[in-house]
């Protein structure tokens, strides 16, 4: 999907389990979305910012924090596993499950380094927010682009499989994702009455927003016809083939008659 959407339904799925996770804590709360914003951000280091598209650039500088730092990790583990990943672009290094585990580690290293430097014992409660945070960012991103017809490749490079499903996100005809948007946000406003009504019990509010959230996931899943498939190669027919006329080669390769006689 596109940048857009990942934060609009990443900023959405956050914030139905947020509120029930620190229902009486705003501060929390808010950590707890903008890590999910600026985890769903990460993986996408193929990014790109044209003049017409300088809204983008904030997007840009933060994957630069994968494309700088958490990639090279990357590539030299997988290279001592010799496993080796010629192009340090490749979009599938940061859209697979080891690919945001590093991401995450990465994360929650560097979210230590003031409670180190201050010399401070026990981790403050804002860096484990904002670390899980960004986390669940990140899970989102894949589940989310498991959606399209691109897909994902869960388990690069140890494996071929792919995840993909039908959604064409610059497709304006498929309304699809306008769906998810509804659903989601539907979802969300009976998870905002109950907590201010009061009827649903606080000991099992985690409980209905992980519900919840499972569930707009899997309508998700379920109405992009996401399939599991064995190569992560695109196929063939997915592109338009076009005839080769039999005299193809004999027009390229064999000079006219008029040439051969001059």
């Amino acid at each position: 999907m596109i940048t857009r959407h990942h934060l609009s339904l990443v900023f959405i799925c956050t914030l139905m389990l947020g509120i029930m996770v620190f229902p009486r804590d705003l501060l929390l709360l808010c950590i707890l979305v903008t890590g999910s914003c600026i985890g769903t951000l990460l993986p996408d280091v193929q990014i790109k910012v044209s003049t017409n598209r300088i809204f983008l650039m904030p997007a840009w500088f933060l994957t630069r924090f994968s494309t700088l730092i958490c990639i090279p990790v990357m590539r030299r583990i997988y290279h001592t596993l010799n496993y080796k990943i010629p192009d340090r672009g490749d979009k599938r290094l940061t859209h697979s499950i080891p690919g945001i585990l590093i991401i995450a580690l990465s994360i929650a290293v560097l979210s230590a380094v003031p409670v180190i430097v201050d010399w401070i014992a026990p981790v403050p409660l804002f860096a484990v927010v904002f670390s899980l945070g960004a986390t669940l960012g990140l899970v989102l991103h894949l589940v989310e682009d498991a959606c399209t017809r691109k897909g994902i490749a869960p388990l690069f490079p140890f494996s071929t499989i792919r995840i993909a499903g039908s959604i064409r996100p610059c497709d304006k005809a498929d309304s699809r994702i306008a769906q998810y948007h509804f659903h989601h946000c539907s979802a969300a406003m009976v998870i905002i009455v109950l907590h201010l009504s009061g009827v649903w019990p606080q000991s099992a509010s985690v409980l209905l927003g992980l519900f919840t959230l499972s569930s707009c996931l899997a309508v998700m899943i379920w109405l992009s016809d996401v399939r599991i498939e064995t190569c992560c190669l695109r196929k063939e027919n997915s592109r338009t083939v076009y005839p080769v006329p039999k005299n193809f080669t004999k027009r390229i390769f064999i000079p006219a008659r008029k040439d051969r006689e001059a």
